[in-house]
Formats: structure tokens, C-alpha cells, sequence
């Protein structure tokens, strides 16, 4: 008796088993047929360069707002710190437009470097050409990103045509002219720190700032709680030398 029910407990497991195996069949050559279409390892290789510019405009963004270490190196600060907005009696907040254009450079220098690695599924080769970047502001940075790129597989090919559209809920806009302002109302008022100004830049922009003393300097930390990056404010810092 005991022999018997140890086989229909064997028999049972293995029917089980069988229907199981039927059961997940469909899924699995549905995965299998997701990666032998050409056409198919188009749509990944489009997603996957999504990834790549969103990562990278993230990247452009945090470096800009906590090191500026975008901008020209001949700059009158280390390009390993926050810059100095007011230096020697100057006010040197950067143009929109060379800021622009450094964080176009990166995007494009470091997507492109992201598309070289793609994984090949089903081409035999990936022609990466140029890759162009356009950043766009108002209340958002947006980067509309162009890659030349061409999936080889034997006689056929196929290229990615639509352009790729990332978006930064922060503005590298407004940060640019808070921080104008800010050094404006800080000369005027020969080194003292505006509090009805904060509260007008809050108004405004949204932004708060802390303040530290740095050696000789002040360290202006700006933060915007509408735009978090891993559910922390955005941060944008420079400083400003101490006015005797």
C-alpha cells in the first residue's frame, strides 16, 4: 500500500509539473520573440537611449547647481568648487548661454559614450554617428537630444529617427537670475544679506537660501523644494567674498 501511494504522489507532482512547464511556455517564447525582430531591438535601443539622456541631464543638473564645474576653468575660482558670483569687486555671474552650451557638451559627449555600449541583441553592429543636444528653458530644462545611430543585421539596417525629449522640473533659468539678483541686492547693500529680498525671491522663484561662512567668503546655498532629487531639494551653490 505504502509503494502504491508513493507512486501516485510521483505521478500527481509529475503531471503538476508538466502543466506548469505548458503553462509558462507562451511567456517564454514571447520573450524569445522579443528580441529576434530588428525592428524590435529598434524600440530597446530608442528606450535605452531615453535612459541614457535622462541619467545624463540629472548628471548636467547636479553638477552645474553644486560645483559649477561645467564652466570655463580660466574663471576666477576652482572648478572643484562653487564659484565666486562676487570676486575683487565684480559681479561674475555667468551668461545663460555659455552655461547652455557646457551642459550640451557634456550630454552629448556622455550619451554618445552611453549609446557606444549598447548591448547588441539581434544586429550584428551599431553605427553610432553624431550626437546633438539642444537644451531648452522656462520653467523646466528640457534637453532634446539627436542620435545618429543605424542597427546593422546582414543586408538590413534601421535607424533611430525621432528625437529624444528629457525634462528637469528645475530651472536652470530661474536659478541663473536668482543668483543675479541676489549679488545685485548684496552689493547694494554692501555685504549684508537682503531678508525682505529672500522673501521676494521666494515669492517668485520658490527658492530659499541658507547662508555659511566660509574663511573670507559666504557660501550661498540656494534650494528649490519643488524640484527634489532623490526626495531632497535641489541645490545650487556659490559664494560671494565678504565685502569690508
Amino acid at each position: 500500500m505504502t509503494l502504491f501511494v508513493i507512486v501516485g504522489i510521483v505521478f500527481v507532482a509529475f503531471v503538476v509539473l508538466v502543466y506548469f512547464l505548458a503553462f509558462q511556455k507562451p511567456s517564454i517564447e514571447k520573450e524569445v520573440a522579443e528580441i529576434t525582430s530588428l525592428e524590435d531591438e529598434l524600440v530597446a535601443l530608442e528606450d535605452y537611449v531615453q535612459d541614457c539622456s535622462d541619467a545624463r541631464l540629472l548628471t548636467g543638473m547636479n553638477t552645474f547647481g553644486r560645483q559649477f564645474a561645467l564652466l570655463d576653468a580660466e574663471r576666477p575660482y576652482s572648478i572643484y568648487g562653487p564659484p565666486l558670483f562676487y570676486a575683487d569687486g565684480e559681479k561674475n555671474v555667468p551668461e545663460l548661454s555659455s552655461v547652455q552650451k557646457e551642459i550640451e557638451t557634456l550630454i552629448e559627449e556622455e550619451v554618445s559614450d552611453c549609446v557606444q555600449a549598447y548591448p547588441l541583441t539581434v544586429a550584428d553592429s551599431l553605427d553610432v554617428g553624431r550626437t546633438s543636444v539642444r537644451l531648452e528653458f522656462e520653467e523646466e530644462t528640457t534637453a532634446i537630444v539627436s542620435v545618429d545611430a543605424t542597427l546593422l543585421f546582414e543586408n538590413k539596417s534601421i535607424s533611430l529617427i525621432d528625437d529624444i525629449t528629457s525634462v528637469q522640473n528645475g530651472s536652470i533659468k530661474n536659478y541663473l537670475a536668482v543668483a543675479d539678483l541676489f549679488v545685485a541686492d548684496y552689493i547694494k547693500n554692501n555685504g549684508t544679506f537682503c531678508i525682505s529680498c529672500f522673501v521676494a525671491y521666494n515669492e517668485k522663484y520658490g527658492v530659499t537660501f541658507s547662508i555659511i561662512p566660509v574663511g573670507e567668503e559666504q557660501l550661498v546655498i540656494m534650494n528649490d523644494p519643488n524640484y527634489l532629487v532623490e526626495g531632497i531639494p535641489y541645490e545650487f551653490r556659490f559664494g560671494v567674498e565678504n565685502i569690508a
